[in-house]
């Protein structure tokens, strides 16, 4: 798990995951291992998985929350052609 520590919250920007080695279950080991170290220190208050709700983060923690995000685009060329680009996608 690659993430970054802000406010008190440790949130997880990237996880690497084998799909050969998943009836191993070395992601839940790692994963219980990382969680029970920050609990142990008293800077972290909260785990922040980011991204969707999949599966293999529910088996942590049944809390959920909804973000919301805005883009803004400069109001020139550019900003005209990044934001028609981005409806293309």
């Amino acid at each position: 798990n690659y993430g970054l520590m802000f406010e008190g919250i440790c949130c997880c920007l990237k996880t690497s995951y084998s799909e050969k080695l998943k009836s191993l279950g070395p992601a839940q080991i790692t994963m219980y291992k990382l969680l029970k170290a920050l609990c142990a220190t008293e800077d972290i208050t909260a785990y922040d998985w980011m991204g969707r709700c999949e599966p293999f983060k529910m088996r942590w923690t049944s809390l959920t929350y909804t973000r919301t995000h805005y883009i803004m685009y400069r109001k020139n060329l550019r900003g005209r052609l990044e934001l028609l680009c981005s409806r293309i996608n």
